[in-house]
C-alpha cells in the first residue's frame, strides 16, 4: 500500500557510530591478541624442540637443568594453549547479522552470551511486515538454530520496536 505522507528517514545516532567503532576496535584487539598468543605458542614450541635436541646430545649436568627448563616451557605452552582454545571467535556473528538484516531495520541494542551462543537484538522499523520479513531472513540462515521474537511494541514516534533472540550453532564460534 503506498504511503501518502512522506516520513523523515531516521538518522543513525552518534552513539551507534561510536559503538560500532568501539566494537570494531575491540574485535581488532581480540584478533591481534589471538595472533600474539599463537606466535608465542609457536616460538615456545621451537624453543622446546631445541631444548629436546640439546638434551639428547649432551649427557652432562646441564642435562638436568635443561630438562627442568623444558618442563617449565612445556607448562607455559600448555597454559597458553588452554587460553587460546578457550577463546571464542565472534566476528562471524557480526557478519551473519550484517548480511541478513532487512534494509528498513536498524538494531539499537546488541547483547551476546557466547557460552550459551545466544544473541539478543533490539531493533526498530516502520511496519509489522518488516519485522516479519526480518524474522524470516534470520530463520533462513543455516548457522542459526532458532529465532525467537520475544517482544513487539509501538514507540512514541509510531515506529515498531522489537526484540529478537538468535540461537547460533556451535561452529559459528569455533576457530
Amino acid at each position: 500500500m503506498p504511503q501518502f505522507i512522506p516520513k523523515e528517514e531516521p538518522k543513525p545516532s552518534l552513539g551507534l557510530d561510536i559503538l560500532l567503532v568501539f566494537s570494531l576496535l575491540l574485535l581488532i584487539a581480540a584478533i591481534a591478541g589471538y595472533v600474539v598468543f599463537y606466535k608465542l605458542i609457536a616460538d615456545g614450541k621451537l624453543v622446546l624442540e631445541d631444548l629436546n635436541r640439546r638434551i639428547t646430545q649432551e649427557n652432562t649436568a646441564e642435562r638436568v637443568a635443561l630438562k627442568t627448563e623444558m618442563i617449565e616451557m612445556k607448562r607455559k605452552i600448555d597454559d597458553f594453549g588452554y587460553l587460546v582454545n578457550q577463546h571464542l571467535k565472534i566476528d562471524q556473528v557480526f557478519e551473519i547479522i550484517q548480511t541478513n538484516t532487512h534494509p528498513q531495520v536498524w538494531f539499537t541494542q546488541f547483547e551476546l552470551d557466547p557460552r550459551s551462543r545466544i544473541v539478543k537484538l533490539i531493533g526498530e522499523t516502520q511496519s509489522f511486515a518488516t519485522v516479519g520479513q526480518q524474522v524470516s531472513f534470520f530463520q533462513k540462515v543455516d548457522k542459526i538454530n532458532q529465532v525467537n521474537l520475544d517482544e513487539v511494541s509501538l514507540t512514541k514516534e509510531g515506529k515498531i520496536s522489537f526484540k529478537l533472540s538468535l540461537s547460533f550453532k556451535p561452529e559459528v564460534f569455533n576457530f
